[in-house]
């Protein structure tokens, strides 16, 4: 089946979504989320894009970035490059430097590539390290846009890792307050829209008038290797050669276990050897206890 074509944005601008393989952890400390914006930072140099918003949340993160028009190509100066923050270690830029244009998606799949790279090679790790490709959706209008951005500011306190939005090291909140050392964020467009003072206000509010792609209202699609990894770690804790192998009673309990690891039934049956019609009792007697 052919992948749906991403929605192209009139602005440039969007809201970038992607997690770990499987929702595992992606950003183990400090140095990996430092390691993950100097990254960007790279690409930001090389393709020209503009940074308005993002925040690493452990096993994903949020960006809103806008692509440069074709209009604003001619106008760009070669400029200094990039410093590094003193306070934080990460790249930022001193100003806008040369750079050749790229879409979304090229943008996108070198950072993820560079980083997957460098995570595989330090916990020494093999296979994906992001799940699927990302997601995206276009931003066309400044309330969105704004309400985007207060969206991903408040993942920390929605996930309770914090009680403020500014107490979160590792979004681009600091920076429109000016509590990071440099700004590594471009904020210029959104502080057009919603002048600083409004700005804290705003983000007080959480009620929202958009719905927003993030870690729970994305479909997981697991693929098949992740799926055997599933099968064999039951296989080895059952102390069993096949799940095909057990009882009824037994093989409904694997196929439960499975789905709810988002295995779709086709993959459980076809993998694990348990036939399709026991895997669709055992989740239609689970839907009825």
């Amino acid at each position: 089946m052919p992948r749906e074509a991403r929605k192209e944005s009139r602005t440039g601008v969007y809201h970038v979504f992607m997690r770990g393989n499987n929702k595992r952890q992606i950003f183990l400390d400090d140095s990996d989320n430092k390691k993950f914006l100097n990254i960007t930072a790279q690409f930001r140099e090389k393709y020209g894009f503009y940074l308005l918003a993002y925040c690493l949340m452990g096993n994903h993160f949020h960006f809103i970035i806008k692509t440069p028009q074709k209009h604003e190509v001619k106008d760009k100066k070669q400029g200094d490059g990039y410093t590094v923050s003193a306070e934080t270690d990460i790249t930022v830029p001193l100003s806008q430097p040369s750079f050749s244009p790229a879409t979304l998606s090229q943008i996108m799949k070198n950072i993820a590539l560079s980083y997957a790279y460098y995570y595989n090679t330090k916990y020494s790790q093999t296979g994906h390290v992001f799940q699927d490709r990302f997601k995206s959706e276009p931003i066309e209008n400044d309330t969105y846009l704004i309400e985007a951005v207060r969206y991903i500011h408040q993942n920390p306190v929605k996930a309770g890792i914090c009680k403020f939005p500014g107490d979160y090291k590792f979004s681009s909140y600091r920076d429109y307050l000016s509590i990071s050392d440099k700004v590594f964020t471009d904020i210029n467009d959104v502080l057009e829209i919603l002048p600083l003072n409004k700005f804290t206000e705003f983000h007080k509010d959480n009620e929202y008038r958009y719905d927003f792609i993030d870690i729970d209202n994305i479909s997981v699609k697991i693929s098949d290797s992740d799926a055997l990894i599933f099968i064999e770690d039951i296989c080895r804790r059952e102390n069993i050669s096949s799940p095909a192998e057990v009882s009824f009673a037994a093989q409904q309990k694997i196929a439960r276990e499975l789905k709810s690891k988002k295995l779709s039934i086709r993959q459980i049956s076809r993998l694990s050897g348990i036939s399709k019609k026991v895997v669709e009792i055992a989740l239609k007697q689970q839907e009825t206890e």
